[in-house]
């Protein structure tokens, strides 16, 4: 191969393997052919793979020259070569073997040592993770940068879309936005795919919702058309927009849930006209409907937020399957001529659950019914198990042995399965149904949830229930006016269900019982009676178990999303729990506003979700930005809400939050120094060691067994960072 013929344009030629081997022997040759041609916008040697040229395909994934003529071998080798390398790429970026910590020989104090947001560890303990993390962060930007520079080189617009996805798994959104500028400056025309990754990557990495409205905008004046995926992220960023679960600073105008709601549903029947307009139905005389994806993300929101305007939205969307008399969650559901039904297997899970929560077991029932008559799937054992939950908390006792017998013969068909399939005896056998295929819930977890049932029906409690219910009338709502619950502002300001009114009902009856468990713990002479605060209790299995093995003390659980307060609840009400009490709301709101100054003992914080950090962020010398739980706001309620010497516990897998809250705490303690109203947030235990973390691995009592627990546990992830912090 001739220097003079080596020019930029030969990286996008298809070259035989014989040409590839030539082209390794030649390598040398071909590096200083192409850096006279190299463009002047490429990226500088330090970010450019080393060899600059190994394959022609290869460049980006790293493989030897054995690797390649292995690979090429045949016509099937080379398609296993091209997924293997694929799937090498497109994990690049989410690697994360460097996060084993480091055993530091080094005294503390050394100028190597780690600095993250302008502090350096006080401890042993907190200089692994902080190595761990920055070793993680920083591999993670020059990957990025490698396959940026590889994409920019080939100037791809596929290669372009594969990185942008891979940084946006990654939680990378700066390699994205780097990668749009890149190709706009190159004049590399986007598609359709490239607008649905950069969306995506905007609303995950917790940018502004105008930003991606702004994105979809300019690609539709560009005559792209954009699809679903493109407007599904921004749907999910409506309901549920960034910080929506801390309650600081404006969230979309302070605007109440239903509104939230109401403004997706909006976007998405915009969509449907202009396909309407358009003619891109295969039969234009029907009226179009959204797809699968985008009407499960509706009602995922509705049963996150507002699960009581879930038959409102199915009434707007998809008339054919609108709500009738005999359902409140839709009819047959078929579509026009073909009889395909509409709504499929995971639509009609999603309205079981939503029926559930709407104490509707019946609807709920007939739903799962429907799933199997008409996809000939069966439903996974939580949601049967939720079925039958929900006939016992409505006094139905025979409707939820019913159901419970059928959820334990599915469950014992799926365990016969599974131990077919380990034993190598083969998949399934002929005519039976196929599973629906959701979320997982460990075992451990499901075994829980059916004790608590089985106790429950066995002690009659569930007849008692019925007939309360006949004596106080259909007006009451066993969830939504229960005196357990305390519902937040944006809940009880909405809502136009005539049936349930959102919590209205129940304000003041919550505000009675929340006083008397607060003036139970004031007035309790013993050391027992703490007041326990946790901060995003989720499915309320933690709080549960800690309550009823301290029923001396009182648990308060703080959680935004209707669904896990609907959770807690229903553990509350099967446990018989007298000291626990709910709030639907944010953990800022219910530490900095509802709650007494100084009345609580003990602020849990379990495995919080982390923000998206980058390298960038990580090195910046100041305290790290709002938005997150856990940030300077949520310590400054949480230490007006402790008493003197009262806990702050924060319990994570993750070494990234690990890192921000120490570097938070630290940042907030260098502010009250300087403020003598403010109290400092202390380490637990021995003084000398400057640090309240403890890292250790997982090893739970029964009491201490959560969802998060057990779903880590059966990934065989047993890393526990812990932070114990004590009211100045």
């Amino acid at each position: 191969i001739r220097a003079t013929a080596a020019t930029w344009s030969l990286a996008t030629v298809t070259m035989t393997a014989r040409h590839a081997r030539l082209l390794m022997r030649s390598t040398p040759l071909v590096e200083t052919s192409l850096a006279r041609f190299r463009p002047s916008n490429a990226l500088p040697a330090a970010t450019t793979p080393e060899p600059a040229v190994r394959c022609l395909r290869c460049a980006s994934s790293g493989a030897s020259s054995a690797a390649v003529d292995e690979s090429s071998s045949g016509p099937r080798g080379k398609r296993r070569g091209r997924r293997g390398r694929s799937a090498k790429r497109r994990g690049s970026l989410r690697d994360e073997s460097n996060l084993s910590l480091p055993e530091p020989n080094r005294p503390l104090g050394a100028d190597d040592d780690p600095v993250a947001f302008g502090i350096r560890p006080r401890s042993v303990e907190e200089r692994g993770v902080f190595d761990a993390v920055l070793r993680e962060a920083r591999a993670r930007l020059e990957r990025g940068e490698e396959r940026l520079g590889h994409a920019a080189r080939r100037r791809n617009v596929k290669l372009y879309n594969r990185f942008m996805a891979d940084a946006a798994r990654a939680g990378c959104p700066s390699l994205v936005r780097r990668a749009s500028e890149r190709m706009d400056a190159d004049g590399i025309e986007k598609n359709e795919y490239t607008a649905s990754v950069l969306i995506n990557a905007l609303v995950r990495g917790g940018a502004d919702l105008e930003e991606a409205r702004a994105v979809l905008e300019e690609f539709e004046r560009r005559g792209v058309r954009t699809n679903e995926a493109a407007l599904v992220p921004l749907l999910q960023g409506t309901i549920e927009p960034p910080g929506h679960d801390l309650g600081g600073g404006d969230v979309e105008g302070s605007s109440s849930r239903w509104e939230r709601v109401a403004r997706a549903v909006a976007m998405v029947r915009r969509q449907l006209k202009e396909q309407a307009e358009e003619g891109d139905n295969e039969a234009p005389h029907r009226t179009p409907v959204p797809s699968r994806r985008t009407l499960d993300a509706l009602l995922r929101g509705c049963k996150r937020w507002a699960p009581t305007v879930a038959p409102l939205v199915l009434r707007e969307l998809v008339p054919s399957a609108a709500p009738s008399s005999r359902s409140s969650y839709g009819g047959n559901g078929e579509g026009e001529g073909d009889g395909r039904p509409l709504l499929e297997p995971s639509t009609l899970a999603l309205l079981a659950e939503i029926a559930c929560i709407d104490a509707d077991p019946a609807s709920a029932s007939r739903l799962v019914r429907r799933m199997e008559d008409d996809w000939d799937i069966s439903a996974d054992t939580a949601l049967r198990y939720l079925v039958a939950t929900a006939h016992a908390l409505d006094g139905d006792e025979v409707g939820a042995i019913g159901a419970l017998q059928v959820a334990d013969a599915a469950a014992e068909a799926e365990a016969d399965r599974a131990a077919k399939v380990a034993n190598g005896e083969g998949d399934a056998e002929e005519g039976e149904k196929k599973k629906l295929q959701r979320r997982p819930v460990p075992k451990s977890m499901l075994e829980v949830q059916r004790g608590m049932l089985m106790e429950y029906l066995s002690s009659g409690r569930a007849s008692l229930i019925d007939e309360g219910k006949h004596r106080s009338g259909p007006c009451c709502h066993p969830f939504y006016d229960s005196p357990m619950i305390s519902w937040g502002e944006d809940i009880r300001g909405g809502g136009n269900n005539s049936d349930t009114n959102g919590g209205k009902g129940n304000s003041r009856a919550a505000e009675e019982g929340l006083l008397r468990l607060i003036d139970q713990t004031a007035s309790s002479s013993s050391s027992d009676g703490a007041l326990h605060v946790e901060i995003g209790s989720g499915s309320g299995d933690w709080l549960a178990a800690q309550a009823a093995a301290r029923p001396s003390d009182i648990y308060l659980g703080v959680e935004p999303r209707v669904d896990k307060v609907h959770q807690l609840w229903t553990r509350a009400v099967l446990r018989d729990l007298r000291n626990v009490h709910m709030f639907a709301d944010v953990g800022e709101a219910v530490l900095g506003r509802i709650l007494p100054e100084e009345s609580v003992d003990v602020v849990h914080v379990r495995f919080p979700q982390p923000p998206l950090l980058e390298w960038h962020q990580l090195v910046e010398d100041r305290p790290p930005h709002e938005g997150y739980l856990g940030g300077g706001s949520f310590l400054d309620c949480a230490v007006r809400a402790l008493v003197p010497g009262g806990e702050l516990r924060i319990v994570t897998d993750n070494p990234l939050y690990c890192v921000l809250m120490t570097a938070t705490v630290h940042w907030y303690n260098e502010y009250a120094a300087d403020n003598m109203s403010v109290h400092r947030l202390l380490p637990k235990g021995d003084e000398s060691s400057k640090s309240g973390l403890i890292v250790s691995p997982a090893q739970p009592n029964a009491a201490d067994v959560s969802f998060f627990d057990a779903l880590l546990a059966d990934a065989g992830r047993k890393e526990r960072y812990t932070l114990e912090l004590i009211k100045e």
